[in-house]
């Protein structure tokens, strides 16, 4: 997936800062140095579940306080995402996704 973003981004140049992290306590390490203006994540993640992490991000006052748009992309089916759907805020791509769909909401969401 980090060479699918890498490769969707590179489009983009200049236009996107993007930060990849390779698992969820980096993840939430960065998030607490930075501030961002989307999250893109899966749900899917070793050793801590993307379901934890998002959980921590919403959780998160600095986070939850400017409600950052978080973009979950996923195999899993939209009964097992429940507690996704009831977040504001959150949007849910399933795999395989079309990546001019992902890049448009990305760029909608970034505009508003």
């Amino acid at each position: 997936m980090h060479d699918l973003y890498r490769d969707l981004f590179s489009r983009k140049k200049g236009e996107y800062e993007l930060v990849m992290t390779y698992d969820v306590q980096e993840a939430i390490d960065r998030l607490n140095d930075t501030d961002f203006d989307l999250v893109i994540m899966d749900i899917i993640m070793q050793p801590l579940s993307g379901e934890y992490l998002f959980l921590k991000i919403r959780e998160d006052e600095k986070v939850k306080n400017n409600q950052v748009p978080i973009i979950v992309v996923t195999v899993l089916n939209e009964e097992n995402l429940e507690i996704l759907k009831r977040t504001s805020n959150t949007f849910i791509f399933q795999k395989p996704f079309n990546s001019k769909d992902l890049l448009k909401k990305i760029e909608e969401l970034l505009r508003s």
